[in-house]
């Protein structure tokens, strides 16, 4: 025989637990416990990803706009991701007939990616950016914190030699403010008045 069970709210007797269980759902709602209702995983990963969605969106148009604004070496592309531009131009430097090396990695500090960087020492310049533009060669040089300019490539200035700078082997008067072009071959060369 099932063991009887009271209602110690109202004191009354019932023959088994689900007799005491159907009267407190009619009279004693409040002393149901109600479960937890848990969201379905399913619906969890859509909301996570919606919101995942939305911030990576906002970021992506922020670093849009900023990408036009922002100079070359304050800002951070953050990786080869959402690219509008990416090109490759080539440059050498020549120093009283020496070919100067150009580094690895300059534009790449830990985490941060500036918008033209290099990754070898074979003169390629990784010009990446999240928008459409222009960069100039001067660009390069604050990037990588050196000096070029129509007077001076490094510390060689034009009160001691003779600066040029040639664009696919043309001799190109605009320096610093020579906006790079994919598959460029940029030349400076330095030469000294005693050599």
């Amino acid at each position: 025989m099932a063991e009887k069970s009271r209602c110690e709210k109202c004191d009354r007797t019932f023959k088994d637990i689900d007799g005491l269980s159907a009267h407190n759902r009619a009279k004693h709602p409040e002393l149901i416990k109600k479960p937890k209702k848990h969201l379905p995983i399913k619906n969890l990963i859509i909301i996570l990803t919606i919101i995942g969605f939305i911030v990576i969106s906002s970021l992506y148009y922020f670093n849009k706009d900023d990408c036009l604004t922002t100079p070359a070496d304050k800002m951070d592309i953050g990786g080869h991701e959402n690219l509008a531009l990416h090109i490759h131009p080539e440059l050498q430097i020549i120093i009283n007939k020496e070919n100067q090396t150009i580094p690895m990695n300059i534009g790449l500090i830990g985490n941060i990616m500036r918008p033209i960087h290099t990754h070898k020492t074979d003169g390629v310049l990784h010009i990446e950016a999240p928008c459409q533009r222009n960069f100039k060669l001067e660009e390069f040089f604050k990037v990588w914190g050196e000096t070029f300019n129509k007077n001076c490539i490094f510390e060689y200035c034009t009160d001691k030699g003779e600066l040029k700078i040639y664009i696919n082997e043309k001799e190109n008067t605009e320096f610093e403010n020579y906006i790079m072009r994919d598959k460029d071959k940029m030349i400076i060369e330095y030469v000294s008045k005693e050599n």
